[in-house]
């Protein structure tokens, strides 16, 4: 009995009573032999719950734990007897399925796994949604050897989470190369923030009226030693796919406090600074006590510092935004929110935010005058702002005659190219001297 108990320690995971990664590596090795003496199919279903993190950073582990429990029991009950479950660590779970005919019955599986999902998880008295990503790799079209099959399958459960997340996808050779991409740009990312090569670049805001400026949005820029200057849209997509887009952008928060600072040392005044915040930043409750700890290393007043958050990143946990918003504006820190009316969004939850900035995307202010729908979405969103007593920024102004409709609408401030793109820091200061 002690040698039975022993061999079930060694090979299934002490949480759920899953199969562990060892076992299933083992398992997976022997089903790859059998299909190839057969001449079968066999598919590897590579499972990461999506937010689950999330749990863990504001309950705990221990309620984590219990998540994983009941997460496990209805992927058991969602799967076929012959098929094989592990989990994998963490909340990365797999399985081995056989007895197929076509790479497509792996969809109606895999809708399955997404249908256990859907209903609510209690623990204690709170309830908990946790959706997934699942990658699929096929044999022998996608690899022949058991690691290559789950590394694969891996792969392309990250293009599932690329794919707005709760769905599915198969592997590509693709896959591979993006993946072999992703860590040599991660690697040069930590290099760049060890080396100081990332700078910043300030967009001057314009009140409508006066044209004078109010205030700046900073913006970083990498200087790559190879590459050159690279615009975020190079490498801020990447940085967000892990905790790194976290150090980035403290370090933007802490470079554009300094500067303001700074700024003003020299007796002028360059209004408020807005910092970007990324969905990862929010969904940690150190962000509280990081905007803390940077005004007050940089001394600088909380009202000099304004924070941007996208629609699509409060909404993705709301409950939690709610919350770490509400501490921050505690602090004396303005909100403004970016993109709106371009993402799925909840009035219910909006109307509670402490928000005091709501900034127009350039995508409508791109064709107007001469898009009518544009510009009565325009209209329907100032006037949601002015019943709320929101401040409105409208973005990426470059054409006299979009100014002009804006200042008749009532927008308050303006940024874009018509009388500034993004400038260097010494560039900007002069501008503000002059």
């Amino acid at each position: 009995m002690a040698e039975d108990r022993l061999y079930h320690l060694a090979h299934h995971d002490p949480l759920t009573g899953l199969a562990n990664r060892e076992l299933f590596s083992r398992l997976l090795q022997q089903a790859v032999v059998d299909a190839r003496r057969k001449q079968k199919q066999l598919a590897v279903f590579f499972i990461d719950l999506d937010h689950f993190k999330q749990i863990n950073d504001s309950m705990g582990h221990h309620v984590g734990d219990q998540v994983l429990d009941q997460v496990s029991q209805r992927l058991v009950a969602a799967i076929r007897q012959s098929d094989i479950i592990a989990r994998l660590g963490g909340d990365e779970f797999a399985v081995l399925l056989r007895d197929f005919e076509s790479p497509d019955d792996m969809v109606p599986l895999a809708e399955k796994m997404f249908k256990a999902l859907e209903k609510s998880l209690q623990v204690d008295n709170s309830k908990f949604y946790v959706g997934a990503s699942i990658g699929i790799s096929i044999y022998p079209q996608d690899g022949v050897t058991s690691d290559v099959l789950l590394r694969n399958a891996d792969a392309a459960m990250y293009r599932a989470k690329g794919n707005d997340r709760n769905t599915h996808a198969f592997y590509t050779d693709e896959l591979t190369r993006k993946a072999l991409q992703h860590v040599q740009l991660e690697s040069e990312l930590r290099r760049a923030l060890k080396n100081a090569e990332f700078e910043l670049h300030y967009q001057p805001k314009y009140d409508c009226r006066s044209r004078q400026i109010v205030g700046s949005e900073a913006l970083i820029r990498w200087n790559h030693p190879q590459k050159g200057l690279l615009m975020p849209g190079a490498f801020i997509a990447e940085a967000e796919k892990s905790d790194l887009i976290i150090e980035i952008g403290e370090w933007v928060m802490r470079e554009a406090c300094r500067q303001n600072v700074q700024w003003r040392q020299q007796g002028l005044n360059p209004g408020k600074v807005s910092v970007n915040l990324s969905g990862r930043q929010i969904s940690k409750y150190s962000l509280v006590d990081t905007v803390k700890e940077v005004l007050d290393a940089t001394r600088c007043q909380p009202q000099w510092l304004e924070l941007e958050v996208v629609e699509r990143f409060v909404m993705s946990s709301p409950e939690q935004a709610l919350k770490v918003f509400e501490q921050i504006h505690a602090l004396g820190v303005q909100f403004a929110l970016d993109d709106s009316g371009i993402e799925h969004s909840s009035l219910v939850y909006l109307k509670k935010l402490p928000l005091k900035i709501l900034k127009i995307d350039s995508s409508f202010i791109r064709d107007v005058p001469e898009d009518k729908n544009d510009m009565a979405i325009i209209q329907a969103i100032l006037a949601m702002a002015k019943s709320l007593g929101l401040t409105t920024v409208a973005e990426g102004v470059e054409k006299p005659e979009q100014l002009a409709f804006l200042l008749e609408q009532g927008t308050d401030l303006f940024q874009g190219f018509l009388l500034s793109r993004p400038l260097p820091a010494k560039t900007f200061e002069a501008l503000l001297k002059a």
